[in-house]
């Protein structure tokens, strides 16, 4: 609890923890001088640390707390328009834990257990929509958005000749 994980595996990553940690330490020093005299309970002071280098066996968190996944857009995410903007927060809630059975996996590699996998959805294509999209294009003059998304045969059909050849 009162750590930010970060994941800056990418080049392009931004430390979004930097601002809020000052932030609130800013807040916190406010609040402390305005009443001074009172018996006011300080904030959590905020670590950060680097995601990669963390294991869930190491978490320490609150059973039925709330807690906040955010992540940043990349390639691997662009077919979800709300990742366009990197604006992609997830909240979740640890609620069940229990001491282990004899029953149970003994691996560490098998746990957490995940009780709920959302269905994924894809982007259809903008073109056709009817067909799964392939392929993200931007700026593109012969797309009808920005960005534009497109199954492999709109693709195709729109950027190259019959012969193979890329139009442009």
């Amino acid at each position: 609890q009162d750590v930010f994980y970060n994941d800056m595996r990418h080049p392009d990553a931004v430390d979004y923890s930097e601002n809020i940690i000052s932030w609130i330490a800013k807040q916190d020093d406010a609040r402390q001088t305005r009443r001074s005299r009172s018996k006011l309970s300080k904030l959590p002071s905020f670590k950060k640390a680097n995601m990669a280098e963390t294991h869930f066996r190491d978490l320490n968190f609150k059973l039925g707390s709330k807690y906040l996944y955010c992540h940043q857009a990349s390639t691997f995410f662009l077919l979800s328009p709300d990742l366009m903007d990197g604006d992609c927060k997830h909240v979740f809630v640890i609620r069940d834990m229990r001491l282990i059975h004899e029953d149970d996996a003994r691996s560490p590699s098998t746990y957490p257990v995940l009780r709920f996998l959302p269905r994924l959805r894809y982007r259809k294509c903008s073109i056709c929509s009817v067909y799964r999209a392939r392929k993200i294009v931007r700026d593109d003059k012969l797309a009808p958005s920005n960005p534009c998304f497109f199954c492999d045969s709109c693709y195709y059909s729109l950027h190259y000749s019959s012969e193979g050849v890329l139009l442009y």
